[in-house]
């Protein structure tokens, strides 16, 4: 309980210069403070909270009135707390159990008690000065005035009504104070009820698992105990006792990124992986059956070559036997390092290997086709788009002609790739001067290759080669040095073909 012996009435002055009140009285409600005024003549006014004061509660649960129209000055303000006897307190649901709930209706109790209490008090002050002035005028009376003796008696029979009214009101105080301690009597059980249901939930400390709750009662789903033979907390599932919690000290926490595993070998083989070999790709192990391929691969590729072009010359050949009739071989000596590169087409499909897929070539693995082509196609009579001088033209593509397991999608010429690998794309141009293709990420918003510098006083293409990633979309561009076509048209009755792109997944 925490209020103190106090008197819940208090007047203070109001000299018209005052800017707050602080009554000398605790409440948990502004709404239980009531405020009046008494002017000069005693005249009392109640007054209305938010139009001649505003009122809040202090830290210390005390009243701070701020007038805000209040009468006119002089006079003096009246402060009355008024507790309502009925208190409302939901404890019909316990699950809503408060401590602080039951201490507040307690101190309500309280405070109720002293407020009949100050009621009873001032009652027992008016039948004594109401008693006091009679016993006097009868006193007048009596030095010699019957007249005045008979009105004084009627005066004193007025009085004495006045305080038996007065008893009444107090009487009526006297039962609002049995109310309010059969409200706190009544919040008090319902406290004990939910401690004792609380008691039911959390049985306590047992060395051994309880059969039924501190009452003798069947165990209810929920309840718990700590077993301090296992040093846990148990909770009851409504057929068996199991652990509350689980100790997360042998988990492996995200933050670490596996570096808390306690042995690395054996979760390693755990993991099926006990054979991989985690060294640099400097230094990794060839496998005898790769030594042995690599070995045959260079005996027949390259026939005991001594310089690049003789290299890549015995390679021309090989490829040729291998393709037959169907690819025309370009061979183009691209550095003298050898890092040679040999450009393959059959009028469709075009690819630049290197020497070391003619080991594929030549143990009988044959030419890898692209896995799509992409083109511009357009009817006969149709030259190439328009290619705006200094700028970077979205070149069209508009047609699928290959498509392996819907590796790529195109939409208003651009390209979806769903799977990673390279592309080689080729742009025509005619009469643009100089010019050259790029190959422009959507995704990212950036160039990720731009092609062969090329002039074209007639018609010339300019090429490259890219990695591309899964998932993103992309566009082939073109920029020239003098507006003209990407391409010249034929009129032979066939479409014509402009841009294309080819690509290999990874």
């Amino acid at each position: 309980m925490t209020v103190a012996v106090e008197t819940p009435y208090d007047e203070l002055s109001w000299t018209g210069v005052e800017t707050s009140f602080s009554p000398d009285f605790t409440t948990d409600d502004v709404d239980d403070v009531v405020v009046s005024f008494r002017d000069g003549n005693g005249v009392v006014t109640v007054l209305v909270a938010d139009t001649h004061y505003s009122i809040v509660l202090l830290v210390t649960k005390k009243p701070l009135v701020t007038p805000i129209a209040m009468p006119a000055a002089p006079g003096t303000v009246l402060f009355e707390r008024v507790t309502p006897a009925l208190q409302d307190a939901p404890f019909d649901d316990l699950g809503d159990f408060s401590l602080a709930k039951i201490e507040s209706l307690f101190d309500d109790g309280v405070r109720r008690d002293q407020e009949l209490m100050h009621g009873v008090a001032e009652a027992r002050e008016i039948a004594e000065s109401l008693v006091e002035d009679a016993t006097a005028a009868a006193a007048v009376v009596a030095s010699g005035y019957a007249d005045d003796a008979a009105g004084s008696a009627s005066v004193a029979a007025g009085s004495a009504r006045a305080a038996a009214i007065s008893a009444g009101e107090a009487a009526g105080s006297a039962s609002s104070a049995l109310l309010a301690k059969a409200a706190a009597e009544s919040a008090r059980d319902a406290a004990l009820t939910a401690f004792d249901d609380f008691d039911d939930r959390y049985l306590g400390a047992f060395a051994a698992a309880p059969a039924t709750d501190n009452d003798g009662d069947p165990l209810v789903a929920g309840a718990l105990y700590f077993d301090t033979v296992r040093e846990a907390m148990l909770i009851y599932t409504g057929s068996a006792w199991v652990a509350a919690y689980v100790s997360g000290g042998g988990f492996l926490a995200a933050v670490n990124n596996l570096a808390d595993v306690l042995s690395v070998p054996a979760a390693l083989s755990n993991l099926g992986l006990g054979n991989v070999d985690n060294t640099s790709d400097a230094d990794k192990p060839v496998s005898t059956a790769q030594v042995a391929a690599i070995a045959a691969a260079k005996s027949e590729v390259i026939g005991g070559a001594t310089t690049a072009a003789d290299t890549l010359g015995k390679a021309e050949a090989l490829l040729g036997a291998k393709l037959g009739a169907d690819f025309s071989v370009l061979p183009e000596l691209l550095s003298p390092t050898g890092s040679e590169l040999l450009a393959v087409s059959d009028g469709e499909n075009s690819k630049r290997i290197g020497i070391g897929t003619l080991v594929g070539l030549a143990s009988g693995g044959g030419m890898v086709l692209p896995d799509a082509i992409i083109k511009d196609q357009k009817a006969t009579g149709v030259a190439g788009q328009l290619l705006t001088a200094g700028v970077y033209v979205k070149r069209d593509l508009n047609t699928v002609v290959r498509n392996i397991d819907g590796c790529v999608s195109l939409s208003s010429s651009q390209i979806t790739f769903n799977a990673s690998g390279f592309v080689h794309f080729l742009s025509p141009a005619y009469g643009c001067n100089r010019h050259r293709a790029a190959l422009y990420d959507v995704t990212n918003g950036s160039y990720v290759m731009y092609g062969s510098s090329e002039f074209s006083s007639e018609q010339s293409s300019s090429e490259g080669i890219v990695a591309v990633l899964s998932g993103h979309v992309y566009e082939l561009r073109h920029r020239a040095q003098v507006t003209s076509y990407g391409g010249v048209e034929t009129n032979d009755g066939n479409n014509n073909v402009y841009s294309r792109v080819y690509f290999w997944k990874s």
